[in-house]
Formats: structure tokens, sequence, C-alpha cells
């Protein structure tokens, strides 16, 4: 994760996954998650039991919980399927939250459009 950046206050899903989710992110256009980085927040249970979303906290930001049984295995290599569908959904929840917090203004298959044709072979 890069120091210093919006992914330390985006990001809380344990080091290694935290990266994962950045390079998913890293597939979005960059005026999208310029647009949307401080609504999202993405959080998983993998090292942790248990976890509570302050009310505050959720209606500030989209909270997006990630399986722990969809992350990324420790040696995972992007080429393989468990890890190109881990990118599938995290663009395919930022796509829901984008709609969410546009109060469904933009129509799904203008955000689907515009993610798929950032991602390789997608468009």
């Amino acid at each position: 994760m890069i120091e210093g950046s919006y992914f330390n206050q985006m990001l809380d899903c344990g080091t290694y996954y935290n990266e994962w989710v950045q390079h998913a992110l890293s597939y979005l256009p960059e005026a999208m998650l310029a647009e949307h980085k401080d609504g999202l927040v993405f959080i998983s249970t993998a090292q942790r039991d248990g976890c509570r979303m302050a009310r505050g906290y959720c209606d500030t930001r989209e909270v997006i919980l990630l399986s722990e049984r969809i992350l990324p295995k420790h040696g995972a290599e992007e080429g393989q399927p468990e890890v190109r569908y881990f990118i599938y959904v995290v663009l395919h929840e930022v796509a829901h939250a984008i709609i969410s917090r546009c109060d469904g203004i933009a129509p799904l298959e203008a955000v689907v459009a515009d993610l798929c044709s950032s991602f390789p072979g997608g468009g």
C-alpha cells in the first residue's frame, strides 16, 4: 500500500489483502476512482473475528465487506481464475456503490461499460 495515500483511509482488509484490493482498484478509470474514493471503504474479516461499523461511518461511505473466502491466497498470481474473480467482485461492488451514491443517476450500463473498458480484454 502506498504510505500516506488515500488508500490508508479506504482499505482495512489486512496488509496483504489491502495490496490486492488496491491492485483491483487500479483497473478503475483514474477519474472514476478520484471522484468516488472518499466515499468507499473496503473491509474484510480475514484477520479478525468480528467488527462493528459505527452508524456515522456508514452514513458517509459505502462500506464494501469482502468475504475472506474470495481473498487471494498467499502466492496467488493475477492470471489465476480465483484472483480474476476477486478483481471482478471488487469492481462489481464498486459499480453498485457508485450507482447507490449517485441515487441511480448513472445508468448501470454506463458504469459497467466504463469499468469493462479499463479491464484487460474487456470493453
